[in-house]
């Protein structure tokens, strides 16, 4: 999914020149821009969760890395419970809680890394 953030480009370029510092700024960014998904999968009300284990294996996993960028994963990160795929696919509770906040969670990575920025 892309969506175009003015001002990001060039946030992007001064995070890139800093190394090390610019690479933790952004990492931060990420992982606490993806808590409004954590937030939202833990409280829905998609599916029932009568252990509660599904949703206490809930989290925001580490910064991966691939050909297209950084991400985070959001869910059953370490597949804690084997069955988290299954209920996803019955009641929706991943997607339906990106849709919902995506504009939010890019505009709060914008955010993040802007005051990452001025703190670093």
């Amino acid at each position: 999914m892309s969506m175009e953030l003015e001002g990001f480009d060039s946030l992007m370029q001064k995070l890139e020149s800093m190394g090390k510092v610019g690479n933790k700024i952004y990492n931060e960014a990420l992982t606490k821009s993806a808590e409004p998904i954590l937030d939202d999968i833990q409280s829905t009300n998609a599916f029932k969760d009568k252990s509660g284990k599904l949703r206490k294996s809930f989290k925001i996993s580490k910064v991966k890395k691939n050909k297209e960028g950084k991400f985070v994963w959001v869910g059953d990160v370490d597949g804690v419970v084997k069955y988290s795929w299954y209920v996803e696919h019955k009641h929706p509770y991943m997607r339906p809680a990106f849709e919902k906040r995506k504009k939010e969670i890019f505009e709060n990575i914008k955010k993040y890394v802007q005051e990452g920025l001025d703190n670093g």
